[in-house]
């Protein structure tokens, strides 16, 4: 097995805290790759909750930046707290004045934070493949997304569906298939990178 990929395995299965060592001390180029795959699904999820996709994704992007290049400036004990306190911070920062809704629910977020309540990481790991069923249902084609999308969140019968879109029954219920089979595809193959 070539030394390289032997090195790769090696970092996957180190601590996250291990990893922010070897940042810091090192300036370790894999150790920090290894670092945002693990993490990077989850962060760009909780910002896409509170921002466009072009924001989110600056936002993500800045602040793995930032840990590559000031990471011994952090005192980074457990690095899914210090990621999710700033991730909050961050889309506070960026979010805009003019949507009270995104708002409040980032100030909650945060207050709960700076009160030293416990964040629920078993619940931030559900959240987290939510976040991944989001990111899966935009790789659908257009006619799967949108009958996946009115028969599960809308609740339409197959008919409703039907009627709406112009397309006959038996269309919507091919849809749908393919739909669910290529979320559980998508849905297996995060939840897998996420844990490599």
């Amino acid at each position: 097995m070539p030394k390289e990929l032997n090195l790769n395995i090696h970092y996957r299965n180190l601590a996250d805290e291990e990893l922010i060592h070897l940042i810091g001390v090192k300036q370790d180029r894999d150790a920090f790759l290894s670092l945002y795959q693990r993490y990077m699904h989850l962060a760009l999820g909780m910002c896409l909750k509170f921002n466009d996709v072009h924001k989110a994704q600056e936002i993500v992007r800045d602040l793995f930046l930032k840990l590559w290049t000031q990471c011994n400036e952090f005192n980074i004990q457990k690095f899914k707290p210090w990621l999710f306190q700033e991730l909050i911070s961050k889309c506070l920062e960026a979010n805009p004045e003019k949507d009270p809704k995104n708002l409040n629910q980032l100030k909650v977020l945060k207050s709960d934070w700076q009160d030293q309540k416990k964040i629920n990481f078993k619940t931030l790991h559900k959240e987290q493949n939510l976040v991944y069923l989001s990111l899966c249902i935009r790789t659908l084609n257009r006619e799967e997304q949108l009958c996946v999308q009115e028969f599960y969140i809308e609740n339409k019968s197959f008919e409703q569906i039907s009627k709406d879109n112009h397309m006959d029954v038996e269309q919507v219920k091919k849809h749908i298939q393919n739909g669910k089979k290529n979320l559980k595809t998508c849905m297996f193959q995060k939840m897998s990178e996420h844990d490599q």
